[in-house]
């Protein structure tokens, strides 16, 4: 099954794991549990708080991953039920008719990658914005799939910021982002 870092997997509708590694270990995929959907809406959870999470609801998900040598979440590939993966939300942004601002940073973004040269299908765009869940303060999460891409994407952004087409963040940005 492939499953790459950035996906979100669904097995129920209520939590969503972020993918960490496209290595599949002992037939289960190496995620992190992101997100909680209950009836206020969908929450983020900090680390801590996603840990003692899956140990209360799905103590069969913790697992130590030889391969990474950490703890995480693995969620047996056979409980799957639905994959998010960043190319679609690309697509769908694209095609969307209603957009809010971060929607339009992020397409803005997007539009500004590709008339630089850069192919639309090493693209994704995930967390938030993929799962539906962002808001007015969100940020936009980019993938970008292949070495080669991602330094060409990185060239291509340095330059976007150095002419003013991309602003920089500022030092508080940077720090919550950090």
């Amino acid at each position: 099954m492939l499953i790459r870092p950035k996906d979100y997997i669904v097995i129920d509708d209520k939590y969503f794991f972020a993918v960490v590694s496209e290595y599949q270990e002992d037939e289960r995929a190496l995620t992190w549990l992101r997100y909680v959907k209950d009836n206020s809406g969908m929450k983020k959870l900090a680390t801590e708080q996603a840990g003692k999470v899956v140990k209360e609801v799905y103590p069969d998900f913790v697992f130590h991953s030889q391969y990474a040598d950490i703890e995480l979440h693995g969620i047996p590939l056979k409980v799957i039920k639905k994959i998010y993966r960043p190319e679609e939300t690309i697509n769908e942004l694209l095609e969307s008719s209603v957009k809010d601002g971060v929607q339009k940073d992020a397409i803005k973004l997007i539009e500004l990658l590709i008339e630089a040269g850069i192919e639309i299908q090493c693209l994704g765009i995930t967390g938030s914005l993929m799962l539906k869940t962002h808001n007015e303060y969100s940020d936009v999460d980019m993938v970008v799939y292949g070495r080669e891409n991602f330094f060409k994407v990185r060239s291509v952004i340095k330059n976007l910021l150095e002419s003013d087409q991309l602003k920089n963040l500022d030092e508080i940005l940077w720090k919550d982002a950090y």
